[in-house]
């Protein structure tokens, strides 16, 4: 399974950097058949293998150029995803106390908030940015993350090699990132 995994990302990665290349037209171009006549929704063919859509536009140079971007969008939401939950399920799993309490809160707030609306909402007053795009995603989707490296975190900073960490004078940050986070 990991190697199908690793060969559809691998395809998709070719795709996404020879994807304006390969499309067989410009994914906003309309067409025209040999008459002058808008092909709208045409069915697929030789000429078209995806057909076209309601606009006369080619669905496979659309499919192939549009790649890049949700390409590049899932790896950089995953990326800050991952970077948002890491520090802060460190972080409230290694202090615990008031800042557990507080972070997790806010984790628990963020997490009740329901994602399709707020992420319509928010990307409707900001501006149709790809950025804006990741930034939403990434602020909506890190608590998952959190929640599990937390537990994890509070069963690795009771083991002995922290302690030893600790009493040979490793500071907290060096304790949190050099020894439980790896």
């Amino acid at each position: 399974m990991g190697l199908v995994g690793v060969l559809i990302i691998a395809i998709f990665s070719f795709v996404g950097i020879v994807g304006p290349w390969i499309a067989p037209y410009q994914p906003l171009e309309r067409q025209y058949d040999d008459a002058g006549k808008l092909k709208r929704l045409t069915a697929p063919s030789g000429e078209h293998w995806l057909g076209t859509t309601l606009y006369g536009r080619d669905v496979l140079s659309q499919l192939v150029v549009g790649t890049r971007t949700a390409f590049i969008i899932g790896l950089l939401t995953a990326f800050f995803v991952a970077m948002i939950g890491l520090n802060i399920g460190l972080i409230t799993g290694y202090y615990g106390g008031w800042t557990d309490n507080v972070l997790m809160r806010f984790t628990d707030i963020v997490g009740s908030v329901p994602i399709l609306p707020f992420a319509i909402v928010a990307l409707s007053i900001l501006t149709r940015s790809m950025w804006w795009i990741i930034g939403v995603m990434s602020l909506l989707y890190w608590t998952t993350a959190a929640r599990v490296i937390r537990s994890q975190v509070l069963s690795l900073r009771e083991r002995p090699f922290i302690d030893a960490a600790r009493i040979s004078g490793t500071g907290n940050l060096r304790l949190i990132y050099n020894h439980i986070a790896p």
